[in-house]
């Protein structure tokens, strides 16, 4: 199994005298590897839902650069992905559902994205929520997996050798009979809990939810671990049970032909729906071949087949010789849907929901902790960039200011190479304080639960070559001797899954220091250390200055940022890269707060992009392009290249 994300800790204090008690932070980092996915065809496929505003603003050059970046959107997608269009203005119209972008597919989509025209108001939230429940039901329904068939040709070579004169009987081969495979779904729900109470519900369904799977399966027996089978006859095929942890269910399935066959699940509680795709062979059992044997034929001097051993994509296999050979194999392979919900606009609320805090708690209510992100895009000076942020933030996925139409095309683009490049999902990191530490805090603004001394962050997916620093205050106490090996400050556990495979991988590392009887002085501080308490401050200092001008306190604001913008530069880090960035940043927002007509026409939602994009260390449409990985920058550049 591949490992796409390295887990790495650094920290500040290298050694601690042993008869101290001392403060000091840890730098855990995520680190997707570049080039986890070496061509498009191996990476996940994407399932996205466009929310186009149509309303009466977004007349002329924005809805038509809207329509152009969707054509080269769709020109990017394979297959096995899916795109629907929901288009709203006072009322709201879903163009297209999910569908697979085959070419018929392609050309179905452009056609109903070609047919929308401006109208009047705009009922935003209907739009969006409209957009949700298209990749909630697709999610629902399937589970989000897709399988996957990678074709390959193989050429085989082969010698001969001597055998024996006499050959074995000859058999009648049995007759072939083709699989007749039915897909289901089996998993569990998860709803909540903790420790002994995680209640979930196991179940068996087909993929499609009106199917009566009832007439195929006469019983579906679950084995679960340290309990009693639980055997049912009727459909729905489903059992409530709670569970401590993850554990391994047998399910055996017998049909009304008479067969019978097994699979597992592994009941998870990363998500709402945890679900694989499982292939049924519905067909009847063959009936045992009858046997003809026939007096044995003796060939004089014939050769027989040598056994070769060939290695295929990675597996030894045994095949009879007898020439050079080519042959076209297909392997499978269950990859999980990267979901995504777009959302346009270049004004306000103004019909349906308008109140931000309806829309993001019913947004909340709708997606149930289902992996489905949620970006959006603002237009010019006269959105609400509170409202798209806040969305963005229920919706994990990333606010973007377009404040030059012809930056429409950037926007999407940028997001699309995104989601096109994600190689985990679900993520937990659990940082646990070992005996004789302790976790006195952790720096994040992604969803952080913390009981005793062990804290869990959740974060919801990560692209190639884009990393996640999660800083810890930590706190060692004395002890009675020196030390001849280094202790352990934080034990850190990752566990995320792998789209690509739908497989769940755990990858742990720990965070050491050495107990000398006396500590050097002057310790050096690791630069990623160093930076990320930078970016800690940066980002903080932003958003105070960014509530302040919106209270008219431009003056409060920029000092916040002149002084924030001297502390970095004076740090020990102040002269890297990743600094001089950061500081040129926090300029970009004090320039934009130089006076309250700037600052209205684009300082407030550049300060809000500025305060996502350092807090979620993710690429949000800035116009210097930070935080882009390969297949971003390389659409974008080809966006770039497309326009000129």
């Amino acid at each position: 199994m591949s490992q796409n994300i390295q887990l790495l800790c650094a920290s500040e204090l290298s050694s601690v005298s042993r008869n101290e008690d001392k403060e000091f932070f840890v730098n855990c980092r995520l680190a997707a590897i570049a080039g986890a996915q070496s061509t498009d065809d191996e990476r996940a496929p994407v399932s996205i839902t466009a929310v186009v505003d149509k309303s009466g603003s977004m007349r002329g050059e924005k809805l038509r650069l809207v329509k152009v970046t969707l054509e080269f959107v769709i020109n990017q997608l394979k297959p096995q992905d899916r795109l629907g269009v929901v288009s709203y203005d006072h009322c709201v119209k879903t163009e297209l559902q999910l569908t697979n972008m085959t070419p018929e597919g392609k050309e179905k989509a452009m056609t109903c994205i070609n047919n929308i025209q401006v109208g009047g108001s705009t009922n935003l939230s209907d739009g969006l929520y409209t957009g949700l429940r298209q990749q909630l039901q697709f999610l629902k329904e399937t589970g989000g997996r897709s399988t996957i068939t990678d074709a390959t040709t193989t050429t085989t070579t082969t010698t001969t050798t001597q055998q024996p004169e006499q050959q074995p009987p000859a058999v009648a081969p049995p007759p072939a009979t083709a699989p007749c495979l039915m897909d289901l779904q089996l998993g569990n729900l998860y709803f909540a809990g903790g420790g002994e109470t995680n209640q979930t519900v196991l179940f068996v369904k087909g993929v499609n939810s009106e199917e009566d799977i009832g007439q195929v399966i006469k019983s579906v027996t679950f084995k679960i671990p340290d309990s009693e089978d639980v055997v049912l006859t009727t459909a729905p095929f489903e059992v409530p049970k709670a569970f401590a942890e993850k554990v391994n269910v047998a399910v055996e399935m017998e049909l009304h032909n008479g067969s019978k066959q097994t699979f597992s699940h592994t009941v998870s509680f990363a998500s709402a729906l945890n679900a694989d795709i499982v292939h049924l062979n519905t067909a009847a059992p063959a009936a045992a071949p009858q046997l003809e044997v026939t007096e044995p034929t003796i060939i004089p001097n014939a050769t027989a087949p040598m056994e070769v051993e060939l290695t295929m994509d990675g597996e030894s296999t045994t095949t009879p010789s007898g020439g050079a050979t080519a042959a076209d194999t297909t392997q499978t392979r269950t990859a999980t849907s990267v979901c995504s919900v777009w959302l346009f606009t270049d004004g306000m609320a103004n019909a349906g929901d308008t109140s931000q805090n309806v829309i993001t708690k019913k947004a909340t209510e709708l997606l149930q902790g289902f992996p489905i992100s949620l970006s959006t895009f603002g237009y010019g000076a006269g959105h609400n960039e509170q409202l798209l942020s806040a969305i963005a933030e229920v919706g994990h996925g990333q606010y973007y200011f377009v404040d030059d139409p012809q930056l429409i095309g950037a926007a999407m683009v940028e997001c699309l190479g995104g989601l096109l490049s994600v190689v985990g999902q679900c993520l937990k990191l659990k940082l646990t304080a070992p005996p004789g530490s302790e976790l006195k805090k952790v720096y994040s603004s992604f969803e952080t639960t913390t009981q005793d001394n062990e804290t869990v962050v959740s974060l919801p997916d990560i692209f190639s070559e884009e990393t996640r620093d999660i800083m810890c205050k930590v706190k060692v106490t004395s002890v009675p001797m020196a030390l001849p090996e280094a202790m352990a400050t934080i034990v850190a556990e990752l566990t995320y899954t792998d789209p690509t495979t739908s497989s769940s991988v755990t990858v742990t590392t720990k965070a050491t220091v050495e107990r000398p009887e006396v500590a050097p002085e002057n310790q050096e501080v690791p630069d990623i250390v160093d930076e990320q308490k930078n970016r800690i401050v940066a980002a903080e200092a932003i958003e105070v200055a960014r509530a302040a001008a919106n209270s008219g306190n431009f003056e409060v604001a920029r000092e916040r940022l002149k002084a924030v913008s001297g502390a970095v530069s004076c740090s020990k880090s102040a002269a890297t890269p990743y600094c001089q960035k950061l500081m040129e940043d926090i300029q970009d927002v004090e320039q934009g707060m130089a006076t309250p007509q700037l600052y209205a026409e684009m300082g407030r939602q550049q300060a809000q992009q500025m305060v996502n994009l350092h807090s979620k260390q993710r690429a949000c449409g800035t116009k210097k392009g930070r935080n882009l990985n390969a297949q971003q920058s390389a659409l974008v550049s080809q966006w770039s290249s497309k326009r000129r």
